[in-house]
């Protein structure tokens, strides 16, 4: 394992200590022990330096033969204009090879100087201040994320070295907070001068397409294709990057990738196995399941955050009167520091008072703990946090009415349990609202050749009894799915995706699905559908 950065040797021991005791500054969330910057390539590096020294004298050269020009006879510090009046050949020779060499080392400063310096202050900048947008699979309720900044130290330091990089793999199950860490990690990577790119593997179903590198290529084109001037530019940047072993992949979801794959394990294998080939730095979250056996990658089970962590997080910006006894216990009973959901869920709850006994204000209602066991105390926890969104609680600076939150609150739990049904996070709005029905009708017959023309304005419903109900819980109003899931997103229940919605949190989407579970459970075709074993 590589060790943590010290500071330089012949200093005395004191000023050693406080050198490897500093803090990178910036925001709070952001603080952590300074480790190594991100090595670069040697070849890179000298490649870099050559174009820089290419370019200085490619300068003098210029500005020399200007001069020469100008001033109507030989200047300058190179005594090229006597010397080529007797070896006119050989000056033309070497002019010849040099002077394109010189320009391409030239245009290279330029684009590293000027454009690559922008691209990577802007990259990591994002990183930093906002890690779960460019991490795809981590949804708006994630915060700040505690606890993990020594995991991810570790993870960091042993990626730092070339000749000793592998792929390393955080396993977790449900909830435990496998793409916190990857958020986190966003944010340490960035800040230890790497350029992360994070990566969604559940949307890679073809054997040909499970490639680490590609895919993450295609992510950073994606993000930074509005940055540069054109695709060329994109790829030459990314070129650059990788040479210079400034790339970390951090792919989250292995356990959903080549689902439907009869050959899924030795692909997944043979893609990391590749990865390490090319001593690609890459970290994978996944779930436990059958190809993490014998893989060439170091696992790394995630432990769940201790209660003191926890506890220390909650009291970060509480605003209600719970005393730290009561705080303790909620946390102790739900075991919310083993998902970090709930842990979000109970600070944002404590941050507006909705922890205590006494509601803060008539709207809203108190969490009753009383008697609880660790499963009912959670599925309060759950029905306050939704209550108080639907009251206006969170998130902040949203103007939304309490109507509009409830009905992107119903939609978002009819969508989660065809979800479920499923057994899918991404569900389209078809699968609930149905596909137009084709009714042939006669066109004028003022027109001379028959004609049928098709009319969409009945649909076929495939579960009407979830359609009911939400009728009848927003007494009688019947939304427009596609608007209702827009104010759900900007809710962050869910993210909207063209003409589908994913889920972001499988355990909020369980919960929002249970919701619709009755009506659900009513319907033959439903339940026929959810007991089938995915894939067949």
């Amino acid at each position: 394992m590589t060790t943590p950065t010290r500071g330089p040797r012949f200093l005395p021991s004191s000023w050693r200590q406080r050198e490897e005791s500093r803090t990178i500054a910036g925001r709070s969330d952001l603080s952590i022990q300074a480790g190594r910057r991100w090595r670069r390539s040697r070849i890179a590096f000298v490649a870099e330096i050559v174009s820089y020294v290419g370019t200085v004298i490619l300068l003098v050269v210029a500005v020399q033969a200007a001069a020469t020009v100008l001033i109507g006879r030989a200047w300058g510090v190179i005594p090229a204009e006597t010397t080529c009046e007797k070896n006119g050949l050989s000056c033309g020779i070497l002019s010849g090879l040099a002077m394109p060499f010189l320009t391409v080392a030239a245009a290279s400063s330029v684009f590293i100087f000027f454009r690559m310096t922008r691209v990577q202050r802007r990259y990591r900048k994002d990183a930093k201040r906002e890690a779960r947008n460019l991490v795809p699979t981590a949804g708006r309720i994630l915060e700040n994320v505690v606890g993990r900044d020594e995991l991810c130290q570790v993870i960091i330091n042993n990626l730092y070295g070339p000749d000793t990089r592998r792929a390393y793999v955080v396993v977790g199950g449900v909830g435990v907070g496998k793409t916190a860490v990857l958020v986190r990690l966003t944010q340490m990577l960035a800040l230890a001068n790497a350029i992360p790119v994070p990566i969604m593997l559940r949307e890679t179903q073809s054997a040909n397409d499970l490639d680490f590198r590609e895919l993450a290529h295609n992510r950073f084109k994606a993000i930074v294709s509005t940055w540069l001037m054109n695709d060329a530019e994109v790829d030459r940047a990314w070129r650059h990057l990788y040479s210079d072993g400034k790339i970390v992949v951090l792919a989250d979801g292995l356990e959903e990738t080549l689902i439907d794959h009869d050959e899924r394990n030795n692909f997944i294998r043979l893609a990391i196995h590749h990865a390490n080939k090319q001593k690609l730095p890459l970290v994978i979250a996944s779930r436990p399941h059958d190809p993490l056996r014998y893989m060439e990658a170091a696992v790394i089970e995630l432990e769940p955050l201790s209660q003191e962590a926890a506890l220390s997080y909650m009291k970060e910006g509480g605003t209600s009167r719970v005393s730290e006894e009561r705080l303790d216990w909620i946390i102790e009973t739900a075991e919310v520091a083993e998902e970090p959901l709930y842990l979000q869920i109970t600070q944002q709850l404590h941050r507006e008072g909705l922890l205590d006994h006494v509601p803060p204000g008539p709207a809203s209602k108190p969490l009753e703990t009383r008697g609880s066991d660790r499963t009912e105390l959670r599925l309060h926890l759950m029905e306050t946090w939704i209550q108080a969104l639907i009251e206006g609680h969170f998130p902040p600076r949203l103007s939304m009415s309490r109507t509009d939150r409830r009905i992107a609150v119903e939609v978002a739990s009819a969508l989660a349990c065809i979800g479920l049904k499923n057994d899918s996070v991404d569900i389209r709005f078809v699968e609930l609202v149905g596909k137009p029905k084709e009714k042939p009708q006669a066109e004028n017959r003022a027109n001379a050749e028959t004609h049928i023309k098709l009319e969409k304005s009945e649909r076929e419903v495939p579960h009407p009894a979830i359609i009911e109900l939400i009728r009848k819980r927003l007494g009688g109003i019947s939304p427009d799915v596609e608007v209702a899931a827009g104010w759900a997103d900007q809710l962050g229940l869910l993210e909207v995706r063209g003409g589908l919605v994913r889920f972001p949190h499988s355990v909020l989407q369980a919960f929002l699905g249970s919701r619709m579970m009755a009506a659900a459970l009513s319907d033959n075709g439903y339940c026929s559908k959810a007991a089938q074993r995915p894939g067949g």
